[in-house]
């Protein structure tokens, strides 16, 4: 594949992850929730199992609360791994994917944990503008715009703030959820002396999270109603800002610039007074019109090696009993 088509099909990924992936994400995260809210209306918190291998109420709820946190959790390694492409000026994401050399899971650690480092250029560079300076403007524009990107920027750490704090308090019991064994018990009791939970929550499950010992650690995360309203909240904050963050960079890449500059209608806007929002506005398409877009669509062009699972290839045997198959001697 040429140059310019891989970077063709590139720009169509990105575009494609936030017109569709975002979206995707955001509504598996929904559908956790709204079944959980729904089952609030009918369940009673009660020890009560209706069959011998079922869950009570309480480990229903709570193992819909996993789902719904652990999904958020891969929304959030979303940006995390775009983000540490982005802040190098550089989004080409996909090669953390299988690193050889660095873990996925190293990458996502390293860029949460190290929030507070992240200097002001980075950050500029993850939201995908221009640095002012560079800009074939007036002084007194520059002024304006260095303005208003250290503003969002102040914000954006605000953001990054929460989001590294939903991540810290997840990333122990959904990595146990993902990965085999799930040492995790729902629905527990709490005890009603207990200092930080007893009077606020429901319940409680309990993820065994120790990476030596069994006995050595556990991860607590308790159920409510205003637990699950905050996941709604996070919810609706990352994918607005997510897919602000991938159209600025969309924009960019497509139009080959070094960044953009803020646009009155993103989610930045509601910090902006309205002299400040007419002003962006026309500075903004004054921007736009002297960067148009050569090229009006972005496309697979030449279709990377398909691989076919052998699942689906051999469905019809292998959607027989493996006791059928067995009798029959079909050699799988």
């Amino acid at each position: 594949m040429s140059d310019d088509k891989l970077e063709n099909l590139k720009i169509y990924y990105l575009k494609e992850f936030r017109e569709h992936g975002i979206p995707s994400r955001v509504v598996l995260v929904k559908f956790f929730l709204d079944q959980i809210f729904e089952n609030l209306k009918t369940y009673t918190f009660s020890e009560e199992k209706e069959r011998p291998l079922d869950l009570t109420n309480n480990q229903k709820l709570s193992l819909l609360q996993l789902g719904a946190s652990s999904h958020l959790m891969i929304l959030i390694e979303d940006m995390a791994t775009m983000f540490t492409a982005f802040k190098q000026n550089d989004w080409d994401y996909y090669k953390y994917l299988d690193n050889k050399e660095k873990d996925l899971g190293q990458v996502i650690g390293h860029f949460y944990n190290n929030i507070d480092s992240l200097k002001d250029e980075e950050i500029r560079n993850i939201l995908g503008y221009a640095n002012p300076s560079d800009l074939d403007i007036t002084e007194s524009d520059r002024d304006f715009l260095r303005s208003i990107i250290k503003r969002n920027i102040d914000t954006m750490r605000y953001f990054l703030h929460k989001i590294q704090r939903f991540w810290t308090s997840h990333i122990k019991i959904f990595r146990r959820y993902k990965h085999a064994g799930f040492p995790i018990m729902l629905g527990q009791k709490i005890p009603s002396d207990d200092p930080y939970f007893g009077k606020k929550f429901s319940s409680v499950s309990i993820a065994i999270t120790s990476k030596e010992n069994m006995a050595d650690e556990v991860t607590l995360m308790p159920f409510s109603r205003k637990a699950l309203e905050s996941y709604k909240t996070i919810l609706d904050e990352i994918s607005v800002m997510f897919y602000f963050i991938l159209e600025r960079n969309s924009i960019k890449l497509e139009r080959k610039l070094s960044g953009i500059i803020p646009t009155p209608r993103d989610n930045f806007s509601k910090r902006f007074t309205k002299k400040e929002i007419k002003r962006l506005d026309k500075t903004y398409k004054i921007f736009m019109e002297k960067h148009k877009l050569d090229q009006t669509s972005f496309h697979i062009q030449t279709m990377p090696q398909g691989l076919y699972p052998v699942w689906y290839t051999h469905l019809d045997i292998l959607s027989e009993s493996y006791i059928d198959l067995a009798e029959k001697k079909i050699k799988m």
